[in-house]
């Protein structure tokens, strides 16, 4: 009897024991089946993010609320050809000791006297030296520009104009008539005929008190000037420090000048190592996309330039740099 009720006893473990297999079983199989319609936490592949049929995307390039990013389209270039006699003309010429400018451009240029009596234009808020003084037509825009921002900052007249334009002949007899009684170590920086920025009609010097020139040193890039020859570069200009001396370079270029502390010189030696394969980008701050290279002119009458397509959605500029290379500008401006 013992051992009869000893046997019923295991029987009964046995099947709870089965019992509680099967309820493990079950809910582990439910289990499985609920996790399944969870997204994975893996990274998406290629195929999944571009809503391929090899992921479980959506077709709308979209994973589990993960956008995907669209590659940038590539720019479609065509290659035009562009008249070598460009090479000195443009925003980006280099004037100094080892590059003369030689071009007439008397017909680019507009006198400041008359200028500023046109209509909307700055009448009283800087002086001029005399009424003779004149600058290229896009520079004039730029400076006015310029003026009215400083006018409205520092309510200040007390500006003057000093130097513009300066034709090789008279930049010559100034040159001769300082340079005998110029001491030795301020000789090598004088500028002869054909070696001085006012030449190009795109630079300009001032006359002001310490805190305008400082408003115009910090804000000039914004209407594309830059302070052309500052401290600590006089070995690459081979021109002594002067604050108030501006050259016009256009805006994206001043901007990329300043940040980086570079010259002309400097900038222009980087732009030679860029091509329409591998261009610099100009951040202007704004939505406004700018890049920009170089090219090598070529022997002969023209040279062939990469520029953006006419469909490609970007416009092009081209300037010369008066010392053997074309610099293109590509833009889109955002409205």
């Amino acid at each position: 009897m013992h051992n009869k009720n000893k046997m019923y006893e295991f029987e009964k473990i046995a099947i709870i024991a089965v019992i509680v297999m099967f309820a493990l079983i079950i809910g582990l199989v439910l289990f499985a089946t609920k996790d399944s319609g969870r997204p994975s936490t893996d990274a998406p592949s290629v195929g999944q993010l571009d809503g391929s049929e090899e992921g479980s995307g959506d077709g709308n390039g979209l994973l589990s609320g993960v956008p995907s990013v669209a590659p940038e389209k590539e720019i479609e270039f065509v290659s035009v050809d562009v008249d070598n006699t460009k090479l000195n003309d443009g925003a980006l010429i280099l004037v100094n000791q080892d590059h003369k400018y030689t071009a007439d451009i008397s017909s680019s240029l507009e006198n400041l006297y008359s200028y500023n009596q046109k209509e909307g234009n700055t009448t009283d808020w800087y002086g001029l030296v005399n009424v003779k003084q004149s600058l290229k037509k896009e520079v004039l825009d730029a400076l006015n520009d310029m003026y009215r921002d400083f006018y409205a900052a520092l309510e200040s007249t007390d500006v003057t104009i000093t130097k513009t334009f300066v034709d090789s002949e008279t930049q010559q007899q100034e040159y001769e008539s300082i340079y005998e009684s110029a001491d030795v170590g301020k000789k090598p920086y004088l500028q002869a005929g054909g070696c001085s920025e006012h030449q190009t009609g795109l630079a300009f010097n001032l006359r002001a008190p310490d805190a305008s020139l400082s408003w115009f040193k910090d804000n000039c890039w914004k209407y594309g000037f830059v302070a052309r020859y500052p401290e600590g570069k006089e070995t690459v200009t081979y021109v002594k420090d002067e604050p108030n001396h501006f050259r016009y370079v256009g805006v994206p270029h001043a901007l990329y000048m300043k940040l980086n502390k570079l010259v002309m010189e400097e900038y222009l030696g980087l732009l030679e190592t860029k091509t329409s394969t591998s261009r610099l980008k100009l951040d202007v701050g704004t939505a406004d996309k700018y890049e920009t290279y170089a090219c090598k002119a070529e022997n002969g009458a023209t040279t062939k330039i990469m520029v953006p397509a006419e469909n490609s959605g970007w416009s092009y500029m081209i300037s010369g740099t008066n010392n053997g290379y074309f610099v293109v500008t590509i833009y889109q401006l955002q409205g």
